[in-house]
């Protein structure tokens, strides 16, 4: 059978268990990285369904002295796990426990109340010592009770009443105090490194909105992918959205915008997209500023004083690269200040843009409606939210090409032309258009109506113009990449494609859009197919999630479907343990966890697969041979029978 791929720390606290020890085991990483989440997602699960272990999660935040202690580790108990077989939970009346009278005769079943009441170590004998307990928060007790006396506690966990005992805290305040624990009471540090990634997506995955989870997976999540620029560069941004609180902040926050447009709009056109990425990066951006007090709804630091000609001046230098992220940024400011101030306020909004768009090859736009919305928690005007966006992006967009500098004065209005200009501009326009110089097929279109409506202004015949425009079109096409939406979004607007343009139309949509296609997909199938024979494990990592880094490049394309049957014959026929291995993993991986439309698209390559498997030679019997059928085969028909029936 595969080994199971496990999380190291997962790996670390495993290990822990099992082991003979006798100090604590102390888990460390910065603030708000989801240690704790971690621990109570994947973790604790883990432990229960592989080990048998139960582990209680027990917060010191809050706690006055250390005869509280056992309590909480007492109600964490009863909260996670002491629900008997008539239904009662002691859980539900933990926060009464302390003031116990006649009208809870139940509980007086199951506990000694006077023992209770008396408080102390006496306490734990009513909780098994297989029992891992966790202590969250140690940071935030320490300076309401000596820390050597919390540490006693812990110590007397570990080596009298045998528990094992599982400590999180802050990096920063085990540094500080680092001797003190390796000394006392820690025998093993496991520093926690968030994997942002899967915290995003699962955060994502959470809500109800397919929609939503599609462009936050495809889209936005490469705000955070370590290929991003800025991920690479800076520490402090890794930092920094690594954090849930702050992740989380941001992604509620851009929700409410994004049911908005998806009410109103299709979301998968060129413009709406455009838009919601660049309020997607805005939000991110204010959220992990406003978090770290580094701005407020009446101080934004001049950013919405900012102006596009500003661009010119930025120093992209990176010796102040963690300018925004110090702790503290002096909000009260006397008047002999202000000169400093307006200088830091300017080198911080430049700073700001920089970081957050320019470096994230977005355009920097202030949204003074949904700054309000992230620092004061005013319900923004998406009119004039939109509003302003679509003023600012005609600023931005296709600025500095002159090819769509000459168009824009076109669709301002041909009026605005001088009888003795309009034909050598039109003339100029053709070339353009012929070289394929314009960057969208809307541009093409819109061109065309303007040389195919005013064609007797220039030398050009009806043949020549068409041909100019198709040869334009297809030089545009080889230069990029035809995506789903690509021709979709087109299609959609079909309706609305004035006859002059007509013919480019179809042209687009039935002609050189489907001859890229065909060559992308031929040369997309060829090279999955040469790698499944060839490398499967580099195929796996293509199609699932299983480490740290970026979306995998397949992981919500069906692009298995197109493995033909005898490759997969072949490689069945030819597999080594390890292939299998990989085949157990993706299956586990794609098919049990991920998404249900892609998995639906891949019935084939499952079909295949059961099929080759089934018509193995059983007179030449090999290891991969056996784990292929008592491991892989299996699954298989598990998968193919929850897919099949839904």
């Amino acid at each position: 059978m595969a080994k199971e791929i496990v999380h190291p720390i997962i790996e670390g606290i495993t290990n822990y268990i099992k082991m003979n020890t006798s100090g604590a085991l102390m888990i460390t990483g910065h603030w708000g990285c989801g240690k704790t989440y971690f621990i109570k997602n994947e973790v604790i699960p883990y432990t229960k369904n592989n080990l048998g272990k139960n582990i209680i999660m027990v917060s010191l935040f809050g706690i006055n002295n250390l005869s509280e202690i056992p309590e909480r580790v007492l109600y964490a108990y009863w909260d996670a796990y002491g629900k008997d077989k008539t239904g009662f939970n002691f859980g539900k009346v933990a926060d009464v426990i302390a003031k116990m009278t006649e009208s809870i005769p139940k509980l007086k079943e199951y506990v000694d109340v006077d023992k209770l009441l008396g408080r102390g170590q006496g306490i734990y004998k009513l909780i098994p010592n297989d029992v891992v307990i966790c202590l969250d928060d140690l940071e935030r007790v320490v300076d309401v009770i000596d820390i050597n006396n919390v540490l006693g506690v812990i110590n007397e966990l570990v080596e009298n009443l045998e528990y094992k005992v599982i400590v999180i805290a802050n990096e920063g305040f085990i540094k500080n105090n680092e001797l003190i624990f390796k000394e006392k009471v820690v025998e093993k540090t496991l520093v926690f490194i968030p994997d942002t990634i899967n915290v995003f997506k699962n955060i994502v995955s959470s809500y109800e909105n397919k929609l939503f989870i599609s462009y936050m997976l495809e889209k936005a999540v490469k705000l955070i992918e370590p290929e991003n620029e800025l991920y690479t560069k800076s520490a402090s941004y890794r930092k920094n959205i690594s954090n849930i609180r702050i992740l989380k902040f941001a992604i509620e926050h851009f929700y409410c915008v994004f049911l908005y447009y998806a009410d109103k709009y299709d979301i998968n056109s060129k413009d709406i997209e455009q838009k919601l990425n660049n309020y997607w990066a805005f939000i991110l951006a204010a959220s992990i500023e406003y978090k770290l007090n580094n701005v407020s709804f009446d101080d934004d630091k001049t950013l919405s004083k900012y102006v596009h000609n500003t661009l010119v001046e930025f120093d992209l230098e990176e010796n102040n690269e963690d300018i925004l992220f110090e702790d503290e940024i002096e909000n009260t400011i006397s008047k002999e200040e202000q000169e400093l101030k307006e200088k830091e306020d300017s080198k911080f909004q430049k700073t700001f843009y920089k970081r957050y768009f320019i470096t994230q090859r977005e355009f920097p736009i202030f949204h003074p409606e949904l700054y309000a919305f992230i620092t004061g928690a005013i319900t923004p005007d998406y009119e004039k939210l939109d509003s302003e966006m679509d003023k600012s992006l005609r600023e931005f967009i296709h600025s500095g090409n002159p090819a769509h500098e000459l168009l824009n004065l076109f669709t301002k209005g041909i009026w605005g032309f001088s009888n003795d200009e309009v034909g050598t501009k039109l003339n100029e326009l053709f070339v353009f258009v012929s070289n394929g110089e314009l960057e969208d097929y809307l541009s093409y279109l819109s061109a065309s109506n303007y040389l195919l409506c005013y064609k007797e202004l220039y030398s050009k015949t009806d043949n020549e113009i068409i041909e100019g425009i198709k040869t334009g079109i297809d030089l545009f096409t080889n230069k990029i990449e035809i995506t789903y939406f690509t021709k979709n979004n087109l299609l959609m607007l079909e309706s609305r494609i004035h006859e002059p343009a007509k013919e480019i139309y179809d042209y687009i949509i039935n002609t050189s859009i489907p001859q890229k296609e065909e060559k992308q997909d031929k040369k997309e199938h060829e090279s999955v197919e040469k790698k499944f024979i060839e490398n499967i494990e580099s195929v796996v990592k293509d199609c699932i999630c299983i480490s740290y880094g970026p979306s995998p490049k397949y992981m919500n394309s069906p692009i298995l479907k197109f493995i033909s049957k005898n490759v997969i014959f072949d490689k069945i026929n030819k597999a080594e343990p390890i292939d299998v291995y990989w085949l157990i993993t993706l299956l586990q991986e794609r098919y049990e966890k991920g998404l249900q439309e892609i998995a639906r698209e891949e019935i084939p390559f499952l079909s295949n697969l059961k099929d080759a498997i089934n018509q193995l030679n059983p007179e030449t019997p090999s290891l991969s041979s056996t784990l292929i059928k008592s491991d892989l085969l299996p699954k298989i028909e598990k998968i193919l029978s929850r897919l099949e029936s839904i």
